[in-house]
């Protein structure tokens, strides 16, 4: 072999580790630059709210959609609102943000991943026990023998089991028809139903049913670990917006309403709009139990009700540690008593 063969072989040698090395470089940058695109940045969350399911709740959802109070706190958002209650559970697995009821926050929080109640909105509504206005039966403790709709799983699902048995009824006096849905209820062949606002609201406005029995329904704010741990800062900045978009609920909740029926039009805006009125969720007096933390004894109640009730029908595997789960404290946090209705006001979206 020549002097020339051979050392242009030697740099052959010498050149294939630098090429491969320079490759992998290249190929790891590559791989940081793709993970950097594709990771969703801190700042940027996916929010869930009920469209039909829980009155209160969507109306914050829509607020929040529908004018730049995110925006303005620093916060990219994108926004589901499944009409069922089936399409909400699946988006909410994936969300850094959800309204819903406290029965589904429960669920939510108690996967052991770092999901956390961190506000409590108050009141949603009501929950009632209701049969058609010209039935006989006048009390629960006559529903023995009955028909009784409800959505299982569901805050009036766990109503009606307490309210039976407070009345003496096993679970073998009364037949469960199970529905699909809240509005199913009652348009389903049962005696009668147990379901909440806005369907309590809409057949007791109507005047088609009586009420045997109600009770409170809460509207919660859940987060994922990803704004309860690595990114808190962005959960504060979301929990201000909430607070913020609370303000702009209590100074318009006519056009929430509005937001909220959209295709439904003006007689199912008019009909939330009554609803939350009735509800009293705007009197100014009740703003600071409405956005507290979830501190509040009544919800709390609520809760350690719902845990033992989700574990006897095989929701949960065991009951849920309350004190892991709430997070109230990141509530605490964020002051915007301060702030001009008027700015508020003048975030909403250009139409």
């Amino acid at each position: 072999m020549s002097t020339a063969e051979s050392g242009s072989t030697k740099g052959s040698r010498l050149a294939s580790p630098r090429v491969l090395g320079a490759a992998a470089v290249v190929a790891i940058g590559a791989a940081i630059l793709l993970a950097v695109l594709l990771w969703p940045q801190p700042s940027q969350v996916l929010i869930v709210f009920p469209r039909r399911s829980l009155l209160f709740a969507g109306h914050m959802g829509v607020v929040l959609q529908n004018t730049d109070i995110l925006a303005q706190n620093g916060i990219q958002a994108r926004f589901e609102a499944p009409e069922s209650r089936e399409d909400l559970a699946l988006l909410a697995e994936q969300a850094d943000v959800v309204f819903t009821d406290e029965s589904h926050a429960l669920r939510l929080s108690a996967r052991g991943d770092g999901t956390s109640i961190v506000a409590n909105l108050g009141s949603a509504g009501r929950l009632g026990i209701v049969v058609p206005s010209g039935a006989e039966i006048s009390s629960v403790q006559e529903l023995r023998g009955a028909r009784v709709a409800t959505t299982k799983g569901t805050p009036a699902h766990r109503f009606l089991i307490e309210q039976t048995r407070a009345a003496g009824l096993t679970a073998d006096d009364w037949q469960l028809v199970p529905a699909d849905r809240n509005d199913q209820a009652t348009s389903s062949a049962a005696d009668a139903a147990s379901l909440w606002d806005p369907e309590f609201f809409s057949t007791e406005a109507q005047e088609t049913t009586k009420a045997l029995a109600t009770s409170e329904l809460f509207a919660t704010v859940v987060f994922s670990e990803r704004l309860t741990g690595r990114h808190r800062d962005v959960g504060l900045a979301v929990l201000t917006a909430i607070k913020q978009a609370f303000h702009y609920l209590n100074e318009d909740p006519r056009q929430a309403a509005i937001w909220l029926a959209g295709d439904s039009g003006k007689p199912a805006a008019r009909t939330q709009h009554a609803c939350m009125q009735v509800n009293g969720n705007f009197a100014r007096r009740r703003f600071i139990s409405l956005v507290l933390s979830p501190e509040l004894p009544s919800l709390r109640t609520t809760l350690e009700a719902d845990n033992a009730f989700l574990v006897e029908l095989g929701y949960l595997d065991q009951p849920a540690n309350l004190d892991e789960i709430i997070q109230g404290s990141l509530m605490d946090q964020v002051d915007i008593t301060a702030q001009p209705l008027t700015v508020i006001r003048a975030a909403t979206k250009a139409e």
